[in-house]
């Protein structure tokens, strides 16, 4: 919804009503991301559909809330056109920028709270480390 974007200047949140668990939470999003936000619900008020809290960010073709499928159809016809794989899963990205966040950070607790996780041992599945930053790791270890 989009009562649910929080796109104040320099500080960009999203209410997630129904994480894991039907847990809601508050998840921070980059500047340029709730620019970009900001930008599209400016763009969807000038031609003319609702912005209202209550009123859906993003719409189907019949003008209601995209369901889940919905989702995963334009989701899937996307990764087509870029010709990735389509076996990629939405769910897919959400491990991708964990790893991303940890890999970046190497911390692993903002990684647990950026993905709402209650455990640090959640979060650890998430934060595997790639070949290539465990081959840095040992030859830094045994650099002369």
């Amino acid at each position: 919804m989009v009562g649910d974007l929080f796109l104040d200047a320099r500080n960009g949140n999203v209410l997630v009503r129904n994480g894991k668990g039907n847990k809601a939470r508050i998840v921070a999003i980059s500047d340029r991301l709730a620019s970009y936000l900001a930008e599209y619900v400016t763009w969807k008020s000038a031609v003319g559909e609702p912005v209202e809290a209550e009123s859906p960010v993003f719409r189907s073709e019949r003008k209601e809330a995209m369901t889940r499928s919905a989702v995963h159809r334009v989701w899937k016809a996307a990764l087509s056109r870029a010709e990735l794989p389509t076996r990629w899963g939405v769910h897919s990205t959400r491990h991708s920028y964990a790893v991303e966040v940890y890999r970046k950070t190497k911390d692993l607790r903002l990684t647990q709270r950026l993905l709402g996780h209650a455990s640090p041992v959640t979060t650890q599945v998430y934060a595997n480390l790639l070949d290539s930053d465990v081959r840095r790791g040992v030859e830094a270890v045994w650099a002369a």
